[in-house]
């Protein structure tokens, strides 16, 4: 099939095989990758970040404990978290900073929010489009971006906000 358009940032996945002597192999696969796709299923290119993207979060303070911060998570059934330093975005907590963490250090029960806080997140405009929004989540190898019009953040947009964009095309 045509898979033109269909290759996009999805972050890591996993292959599983079963080789001959029945054990499991697991292959990790580096991102970004081809998604397969017949030819009506296509990125709309004219579908912008601001559709997609999550306008509500979850924001805790980067001196917050971090234990509790987790629990926040958990009870929000959110994956990440807004770190605040007072009302100013400072950085992102994810479900990856919290298991690096656990095997890095610190003791999690004495860890602060900005001690597993990613810095570095990269921003786009809510009239970003998809495609432009995962060649920059590739190119910078994450799975979030930050949504900002002008200084003020308006949202979060993760990959997987961008693959459920992808729809049929009428034919």
């Amino acid at each position: 099939p045509d898979t033109a358009g269909c290759t996009f940032a999805v972050g890591l996945a996993f292959s599983f095989n079963l080789v001959a002597t029945h054990e499991p192999t697991i292959k990790l696969l580096q991102s970004p990758f081809s998604l397969p796709c017949a030819n009506k299923y296509h990125m709309n290119a004219d579908v912008t970040i601001r559709e997609v993207m999550n306008r509500e979060y979850v924001g805790v303070n980067e001196s917050d404990e971090l234990v509790g911060a987790v629990e926040l998570l958990l009870r929000e059934g959110s994956e990440t978290a807004v770190v605040l330093r007072g009302s100013d975005p400072v950085g992102l907590l994810t479900e990856r900073d919290v298991f690096a963490l656990l095997v890095e250090g610190p003791d999690p029960a004495s860890a602060t929010v900005s001690d597993a806080t990613t810095t570095e997140v990269p921003a786009v405009s809510p009239e970003t489009t998809l495609d432009v929004a995962a060649d920059t989540m590739a190119t910078h190898s994450v799975r979030r971006l930050r949504v900002t019009e002008g200084d003020e953040l308006i949202g979060i947009v993760t990959e997987h906000d961008i693959v459920s964009a992808r729809a049929p095309r009428d034919t």
